[in-house]
């Protein structure tokens, strides 16, 4: 029997320390891990899957690289036994669903946003496509609604004419 493992990436628009807070809340609801732990400074987390009778569990590491201020990429790498890869990639997803559940929570939406308007504060200070890259980025994780970025972008169009 020998080891095999999976591998997925996934591209958030979310910056890389909700992101990972985000994680590490998600991971408690995914049934099949049984303990994890958590190392921001390296931007990893690693996890275990819960023990069964005559099978072994298996090792998962998450990584966070951070593409630029307001998105993360995650990396999750998962190993088991060779019999057992359908679980790899089965627990790949479900840490994945999990985690944009979470993210989709009010608690989340509302830390994005004041990061992202804090952000936006500090590099666009009111330059107009500083503003649409801010809207854009508002209407992608679900905070305005596309009538409402419509409206916005308009405005700030006609500041650039």
């Amino acid at each position: 029997m020998g080891v095999f493992s999976h591998s997925t990436e996934f591209n958030f628009d979310v910056p890389k320390n909700i992101l990972f807070r985000a994680c590490l809340d998600s991971l408690r609801y995914v049934s099949s891990i049984g303990s994890y732990e958590g190392f921001e400074l390296q931007n990893i987390i690693v996890a275990n899957t819960k023990m069964k009778f005559m099978k072994f569990g298996e090792r998962i590491e998450i990584k966070f690289e951070v593409i630029d201020d307001l998105n993360t990429k995650i990396i999750i790498s998962s190993g088991g036994p060779q019999f057992e890869f359908h679980q790899n990639k089965d627990n790949c997803d479900k840490i994945i669903y999990s985690l944009k559940r979470t993210l989709s929570s009010p608690k989340y939406k509302n830390l994005i946003e004041k990061e992202i308007t804090s952000y936006s504060k500090d590099q666009t200070s009111k330059d107009p496509h500083g503003e649409l890259l801010k809207l854009k980025k508002l209407l992608d994780v679900g905070i305005i609604s596309e009538e409402e970025y419509e409206s916005q972008k308009i405005k700030l169009l006609s500041q650039l004419l």
